[in-house]
C-alpha cells in the first residue's frame, strides 16, 4: 500500500501468509500474486528469487516476542520464524530489506533473544544493518503502536535515517467510522475475559 499511495511502480515478486484471513485479505486488496503465494515460509525456497527482489519485507510472528503473549522467545515454534526470515534474506539476497516486529522482541529471555538475532542479521554478508524502534503515534496515527525494525542495505550504505517524530495532531475519534457493524464489537463476556485475565491484573 506505501507504493501504490507514493505512486511507485512495482511488482510484487512472491508472498507469504500462514493465517487464512489474513491471506484472504491480502488477496482482495492486492490481486497478486496467485501463482506466487506461499502460507509456509518454510516451504519457500528463497534460491529461486536469488537476485530478483529488490525489497524484502518480513513481519515474523511477534506472538512468543509481545508482552501480551507467552514470551515464550526464539525457543517458540512462531518465535524461532525470526531466525527462518534471516535465512530468507541470506537466499534471496535482496538490494534492501526490512523486518518488522514488537518492541517485546528486544528484552524476551531477559535480552538474550534480540542479542542473538541481532548477531544474525550483523552476520549477513554483504549487508548494512540498521536498527530503530518506531511509534505509530509519532508519525500522526492516533494509535501508540511501538515496534523495533530491522533494515538492511546491500553493500556499502550510510546509517538508516528513520523518519522524524512528528507531533500528533489527530485522536482516535478521527481514524473511526460513525457507523459500525456490531459484529466488530466485543460481547460482554470477551471484555470481561479481557478484564480478569492473569495479564491484565497484573498491570
Amino acid at each position: 500500500f506505501a507504493l501504490k499511495y507514493l505512486n511507485i511502480p512495482h511488482e510484487v515478486v512472491f508472498a507469504c501468509e500462514w493465517m487464512k484471513p489474513q491471506m484472504e485479505s491480502y488477496l482482495l486488496n492486492h490481486g497478486e500474486p496467485t501463482s506466487n503465494f506461499y502460507e509456509d515460509i518454510r516451504d519457500l525456497d528463497g534460491t529461486k528469487y536469488k537476485d530478483e527482489v529488490f525489497y524484502l519485507h518480513e513481519s515474523p510472528p511477534c506472538q512468543s516476542y509481545s508482552l501480551a503473549g507467552s514470551r515464550g522467545g526464539a525457543a517458540d515454534e512462531r518465535g524461532g520464524l525470526m531466525y527462518e526470515a534471516i535465512k530468507k534474506i541470506d537466499e534471496i539476497q535482496p538490494k534492501m530489506f526490512s523486518v518488522e516486529n514488537v518492541r517485546g522482541l528486544l528484552s524476551a529471555n531477559d535480552g538474550e533473544d534480540w542479542k542473538n538475532i541481532l548477531r544474525d542479521f550483523k552476520s549477513l554478508k554483504g549487508y548494512t544493518i540498521s536498527w530503530g524502534i518506531m511509534n505509530a503515534k509519532e508519525q500522526d496515527t492516533p494509535q501508540n503502536r511501538e515496534r523495533v525494525f530491522i533494515v538492511g542495505f546491500r553493500g556499502k550504505a550510510p546509517q538508516m535515517s528513520f523518519p522524524k517524530r512528528v507531533s500528533l495532531t489527530r485522536v482516535l475519534r478521527d481514524a473511526l467510522e460513525d457507523e459500525v457493524d456490531e459484529k466488530y464489537f466485543l460481547s460482554d463476556k470477551q471484555i470481561e475475559n479481557f478484564i480478569t485475565s492473569e495479564f491484565n491484573q497484573e498491570k
